[in-house]
């Protein structure tokens, strides 16, 4: 699952200064794997007519997500593929266009790239703490919320680009959650 050995070699490198496990490192990448995996999956309408829904065209790459994610794939499929609701205790599918299949998509995209984020700074916050925050009886959380955060400044701003890639993406959502 990771990328070539020059790339592991650098990103080990900075994982032993970060003090990431090997379960945090296979973390990190599973969730960047989803969420790049989850750009390439594929809806196609062409089957939407009354009760037929939305699917897949590269069936492959859902069954990878869902992998990765140790998710069923049922589950997974229904999820990005209906409309579920449960009235009055009986639950409710229905079919949606393809452009609601897509934007479920790209909202589970997002919130798995939002919370690897998240999660990022909040450990980098706590390899970062001074010794003596980690003494018995310290209370980490509270330090950590109040006291400890990382501050970035992107100077060049956000680029202006006849077409915006993932990573731009990213780049400009990281910028956004920093502000």
């Amino acid at each position: 699952m990771f990328p070539s050995n020059s790339f592991k070699n650098l990103f080990s490198l900075q994982s032993k200064i970060i003090n990431f496990s090997e379960e945090e490192q296979q973390a990190i990448w599973t969730c960047t794997a989803a969420t790049l995996l989850l750009n390439n999956l594929r809806i196609n309408d062409s089957k939407t007519t009354g009760d037929d829904s939305c699917s897949f065209v590269n069936l492959g790459a859902a069954q990878n997500i869902t992998t990765l994610l140790k998710v069923d794939f049922d589950t997974f499929s229904n999820s990005l593929l209906y409309k579920t609701r449960v009235i009055s205790g009986e639950v409710i599918q229905s079919t949606i266009t393809k452009e609601e299949c897509l934007v479920y998509r790209n909202s589970l995209a997002k919130e798995i790239y939002s919370r690897l984020f998240n999660w990022l700074i909040k450990r980098l916050n706590y390899t970062l703490m001074p010794s003596e925050f980690n003494e018995k009886g310290a209370v980490q959380q509270y330090l950590l919320q109040n006291y400890l955060h990382i501050g970035l400044l992107d100077i060049f701003g956000f680029a202006i680009l006849s077409k915006n890639s993932l990573v731009q993406l990213f780049i400009n959502y990281s910028n956004e959650k920093l502000q």
